[in-house]
């Protein structure tokens, strides 16, 4: 069982989403990605995470607009 925690990593990188994801489960993470700013808005509702680690610049929904939308829902804080 992880013992560090529960991570939501959203980048429109697959590389830096693998490569942040088996450094993070490496470490002891548990670690969920997703490919663009739906996807990982759709996990992040779903589910409870610790930490965000989430691209800014991103086709489609940007992380920006990804944490605003999150914030109105109630499902992150600043």
């Amino acid at each position: 069982m992880p013992v560090g925690g529960k991570i939501l990593v959203i980048d429109d990188e697959p590389d830096t989403v693998g490569l942040l994801e088996l450094t993070l489960k490496t470490a002891g993470f548990e670690v969920h990605g997703a490919r663009n700013g739906d996807e990982g808005l759709r996990l992040a509702l779903e589910n409870k995470y610790d930490v965000l680690l989430v691209d800014l610049m991103m086709p489609g929904m940007s992380g920006f607009d990804l944490m605003r939308t999150l914030q109105e829902k109630g499902g992150a804080e600043a």
